[in-house]
């Protein structure tokens, strides 16, 4: 019982400690900490295309993997990303032509989840 309390709380302090980076000209509109939802959420004016190559360059950047993309349809993609024991996904989906939402937030790690 010990080690699963243990866990629980790295888990969440990995998903606390997990700061971005964000690419040039994202605005946040909402934050939250709690590690139940979304860690930020917001709008980029450009195209999809652009936002999906501006999160990619500024993750890479800052030592993040891409570990799984998942397209969802043209105009929405979600991906994991790995950073030593911290996991994060990021969503983006075209709002409408020059315009792009975000959201990402952080996991609990493979190896957390798994033990």
């Amino acid at each position: 019982m010990r080690k699963f309390i243990n866990q629980g709380l790295l888990a969440a302090v990995l998903l606390w400690a997990v700061v971005l980076q964000l690419p040039q000209g994202a605005v946040v509109q909402q934050e939250d900490d709690s590690g139940k939802t979304w860690r930020q959420s917001g709008e980029m004016n450009c195209a999809f295309p652009l936002a999906v190559t501006q999160w990619d360059s500024r993750l890479r950047y800052q030592g993040w993997k891409c570990k799984d993309r998942i397209p969802m349809d043209q105009y929405r993609s979600l991906s994991v990303w790995q950073k030593d024991e911290q996991q994060i996904t990021v969503f983006l989906w075209q709002i409408k032509i020059g315009q792009t939402g975000f959201a990402w937030g952080g996991r609990a790690s493979a190896k957390s989840e798994s033990e």
